[in-house]
């Protein structure tokens, strides 16, 4: 009977979560922590400690470690910003976090402030 009650007062956050998990497109760092109630710092140093993601030495941006790509819990958007001083393509990539990776996070930073 009381796993009955706990099943019926979770079912709305997972059916929540399953919708978030089938959502198409992909959020910014910031606009993930703001969907997650978090501060983009401390949802940062926890991607970064739980090895999501890092940056290369001397690099600004952040990178996704392969095993998030593949899990398909975050992406690279590579964006043309210009051109340098021999006209080349200058690009810019930035990590992005899918609907997937999102109800994870979501799930495993619940008490994370």
């Amino acid at each position: 009977n009381s796993l009955r009650l706990v099943v019926q007062e979770q079912a709305p956050q997972v059916e929540a979560l399953q919708r978030i998990a089938d959502a198409q497109g992909t959020l910014c760092l910031t606009d993930a922590a703001k969907h997650l109630g978090v501060q983009r710092k401390r949802l940062i140093e926890w991607l970064r400690e739980q090895r999501w993601i890092y940056r290369r030495e001397g690099n600004a941006h952040w990178l996704a470690y392969q095993p998030r790509l593949s899990a398909g819990l975050l992406e690279h958007k590579v964006t043309v910003i210009g051109l340098d001083d021999l006209g080349d393509q200058r690009l810019a990539s930035q990590v992005r976090v899918t609907p997937k990776g999102l109800t994870v996070l979501a799930q495993k930073l619940g008490g994370v402030q």
